[in-house]
């Protein structure tokens, strides 16, 4: 949970960097609150669960795209490449495997190695 209030935390903080640790547990957790929120949602009506789920999208859409532009800077690579969401067909694999790769050891141009960085700001 204290990674979800971390990348929460750091909503609109769209520089540094996230280890694959942290990206991890933050996309574990939204994904868990939307099962549990389209679970709840689903009892009370078809509506309901749309709206609902329009406003868990919108609440977390801006952290997911600072946490995974952090993720892409600890790779080396800028937030840019998530446009690749939108290559079809391989694009959404490939970004996949860009997350999965380890973070560089050393400094680069985003910052210090995302190890060495608290996860509270």
């Amino acid at each position: 949970m204290d990674w979800y209030l971390a990348a929460m935390r750091r909503s609109f903080d769209f520089a540094g960097r996230a280890h694959r640790r942290e990206f991890g547990w933050f996309i574990a957790c939204v994904l868990l609150f939307s099962a549990v929120v389209s679970a709840v949602w689903d009892i009370a009506g078809r509506n309901a669960a749309s709206v609902a789920s329009a406003l868990f999208t919108l609440v977390h859409l801006l952290p997911f795209l600072a946490a995974t532009s952090r993720r892409l800077h600890d790779t080396g690579r800028s937030g840019w490449w998530q446009l690749l969401f939108f290559v079809p067909g391989l694009g959404l694999l490939a970004l996949l495997v860009i997350m999965l790769l380890p973070g560089q050891a050393f400094a680069n141009r985003f910052g210090p190695p995302s190890a060495a960085q608290p996860l509270e700001p």
